[in-house]
């Protein structure tokens, strides 16, 4: 059962840091347990919460340069404190620059 719960554990977090609540004291309040129980229950599950938190936020800033959102604005929207901050944690998920992302996407729809 304990496996069970560990799923849903972490597909609420996943579902809270879409919502908007990105950080860690949030998603335990909204989902009723502290954050040492949030901790273990997806350590069981062999996730972390950086680690998800790192994919919600990628995925989100993927789909927004898609979209062709100003690159400022993206980072705003995710909570980074300032453009390079955002610029140097894309580059560590995806191992390009947002512009870098961008010229990517417009080269491959030119096909």
């Amino acid at each position: 059962m304990s496996g069970r719960r560990s799923f849903g554990t972490a597909s609420a977090v996943r579902e809270q840091m879409r919502k908007g609540v990105v950080d860690q004291r949030g998603v335990a309040r909204a989902l009723g347990v502290s954050v040492a129980t949030l901790r273990r229950r997806l350590s069981e599950e062999g996730a972390s919460f950086r680690e998800i938190r790192k994919e919600i936020l990628n995925g989100t800033a993927q789909s927004l340069l898609r979209r062709n959102r100003p690159i400022a604005d993206i980072a705003e929207a995710l909570g980074f404190s300032d453009f390079r901050s955002f610029n140097r944690a894309f580059r560590e998920w995806n191992g390009l620059t947002p512009r870098a992302y961008i010229k990517r996407l417009s080269d491959h729809s030119s096909f």
